[in-house]
């Protein structure tokens, strides 16, 4: 069961126009037949005096193709321009699974414990390890419009994001212990992929991509 504030908000919600395809409770699981699944996290927190930025990514490729569980985690001091990362590809064995209505990933790398109401991140690389509980305070942000649309190898795209997560937690670098809090963005996409292999089976894309996450800090001007 998902509680307030997130239930009242939805509850409260009356967006208009378009309805939505997807049931973002029921999405926020993996989905059988098919073939990407994807859950996207960015941070930021400014506690103690700090500007961090971190981005934990999990994405599961699976029915038909490739099979293997990709995680990504970041980190970015805004301060003084440190960054680190570790982008990881795994075999897809019991590393993602739902348990009590709890969404479960675990690896060496990135791991999430997590339904709507709450979720435990953590993540580690060679320079740094974080941790972090994220709570859902906003309303759905259905992309499209309507939660679907297809785009480059995606015939079947299904999104929504969660714009609005409190957060805190803590990162360790360098033996120092930092303290996270602050704001989360979530999202979640569920794709079917134009399967086109190549003479090594790798899947043949019609384009490229990027994530792109952009930060704004607004200042309240009291002159």
């Amino acid at each position: 069961m998902i509680k307030d504030p997130l239930l009242k908000n939805l509850n409260s919600a009356n967006p208009g126009g378009v309805a939505p395809v997807v049931n973002f409770k029921e999405a926020f699981y993996p989905w059988k037949g098919y073939h990407l699944d994807s859950w996207f996290f960015i941070g930021d927190s400014t506690a103690a005096g700090e500007n961090l930025t971190f981005l934990i990514h999990f994405l599961v490729l699976k029915e038909g193709g490739p099979e293997f569980l990709n995680t990504v985690f970041s980190v970015t001091d805004k301060k003084t321009g440190w960054y680190t990362s570790k982008d990881v590809f795994l075999p897809l064995e019991d590393n993602v699974k739902v348990e009590n209505e709890k969404l479960i990933i675990t690896n060496d790398y990135c791991s999430m414990n997590a339904d709507l109401n709450e979720m435990v991140l953590t993540a580690k690389n060679e320079e740094c390890s974080l941790k972090v509980t994220v709570e859902p305070k906003g309303y759905v942000l259905y992309n499209g419009g309507s939660g679907y649309f297809p785009i480059l190898i995606m015939k079947e795209n299904h999104h929504y994001s969660l714009p609005y997560f409190t957060m805190k937690g803590e990162l360790v670098r360098d033996g120092k212990t930092i303290p996270l809090e602050g704001k989360c963005w979530f999202d979640r996409q569920i794709d079917n992929l134009y399967y086109k292999l190549d003479e090594n089976g790798q899947p043949l894309s019609p384009g490229k991509w990027t994530w792109l996450g952009i930060s704004r800090v607004l200042q309240q001007n009291n002159t």
